[in-house]
């Protein structure tokens, strides 16, 4: 095994040794039944990818002491620093020594002190991975607003209040009534119906 090459971070925060990491991959898989013939994993959704890690930090850093250097306030730092990633709820980079991993949020975190770890801290963090994706548009093409065979704009929609039983727009159909009601009460029109003339 080779001599790792790097401490561990989260965002340009460094650690002095990571204890445990565990990597975890879930899926939601359906309780009723699939139909034959059709594809399983339509119907299986992948949740984000999540870790659980245990790291150590202190003042006097054994590990990568040459690099991180000692500082009798780099506990009390980092922990602030450690606090103010998880308030901001951005997408961190998390790096060990052999891997990186992008668009971290924190879900959870916990700093452990005792009697054992003295000045020292024991960081419990869970980060689970967002998944980011792009925003795509489209141009509709000037033909799908246009119709007939010229491709003259096919206007607007009218916006003249439909007319019901009784109700008609701007009065004009029950004026017509009243000038038909006033043609068959006029004499000459009584005439002409009595004499054949009108159907």
């Amino acid at each position: 095994m080779g001599k790792a090459k790097r401490p561990v971070k989260l965002a340009d925060i460094q650690f002095d040794v990571l204890l445990k990491q565990d990597d975890s991959y879930e899926a939601e898989i359906p309780d009723y039944p699939v139909e034959s013939g059709i594809s399983v994993n339509d119907n299986v959704t992948v949740k984000p990818f999540y870790i659980s890690a245990e790291l150590y930090l202190s003042n006097t850093p054994i590990t990568w002491n040459t690099r991180l250097g000692s500082s009798g306030n780099r506990v009390r730092t980092v922990e602030r620093r450690l606090k103010a990633a998880f308030l901001t709820k951005e997408p961190l980079t998390y790096s060990t020594t052999d891997q990186t991993y992008n668009n971290m949020c924190i879900e959870a975190l916990t700093i452990s002190k005792s009697e054992e770890t003295g000045y020292a801290r024991k960081i419990i963090v869970t980060l689970k991975q967002v998944t980011v994706t792009a925003t795509k548009t489209g141009t509709i093409p000037d033909s799908y607003v246009r119709g007939g065979s010229t491709a003259a704009s096919a206007g607007t929609a009218s916006t003249t209040p439909a007319t019901s039983a009784g109700v008609v727009n701007n009065g004009s159909t029950k004026n017509a009534a009243k000038e038909t009601s006033e043609k068959k009460s006029s004499m000459i029109y009584k005439a002409a119906k009595s004499s054949g003339l009108l159907k």
